[in-house]
């Protein structure tokens, strides 16, 4: 690239670099006050969502995108929840606590169940996506010393 002929990066004009998005165009930020719970929620995903929402620090900016990842991770934890409750009701029903875990294939041999699979992939997608939000002793750990912080006022645990 030749210097001076204006062939660079475009200089930021308001300094909101934090709330930037790829291109340097300045996402729509909101407040913890102001984001509303998706209407289609199941009931876990729900209870997940208020109870991490009831935990934002307020006042504190978010980007859209957070509050996206914020869906899904609560989204994730519904998931578990549901399929977990289903594994348990399989146990249940049959007698065998192992009923909903694992399944022998047709040669006779043993593996994880499909909800098992499925549980461990949901609670996987929700363990990732709260390591982002300082949702994990480990991670408000990380967060704590950092100048930015958690969005969440979580105790420790």
């Amino acid at each position: 690239m030749l210097k001076g002929l204006g062939m660079g990066r475009a200089p930021k004009i308001d300094g909101r670099k934090s709330q930037q998005g790829a291109r340097g165009i300045v996402l729509p930020a909101l407040t913890a006050d102001q984001i509303e719970e998706p209407l289609d929620l199941s009931v876990d995903a729900a209870f997940a969502w208020q109870q991490a929402t009831s935990s934002l620090v307020p006042g504190r900016v978010l980007a859209r995108a957070d509050v996206l990842a914020l869906e899904a991770a609560c989204r994730a934890w519904g998931r578990w929840r549901e399929i977990e409750r289903q594994i348990s009701e399989l146990g249940q029903r049959s007698g065998n606590i192992l009923a909903g875990e694992v399944t022998k294939t047709p040669n006779g041999h043993v593996q994880m169940s499909a909800l098992r699979i499925a549980a461990k992939q949901a609670l996987g997608e929700f363990t990732s996506l709260a390591k982002e939000f300082g949702m994990t002793p480990v991670s408000r750990v990380r967060t704590a010393g950092s100048a930015q912080g958690t969005l969440f006022d979580l105790p420790d645990a």
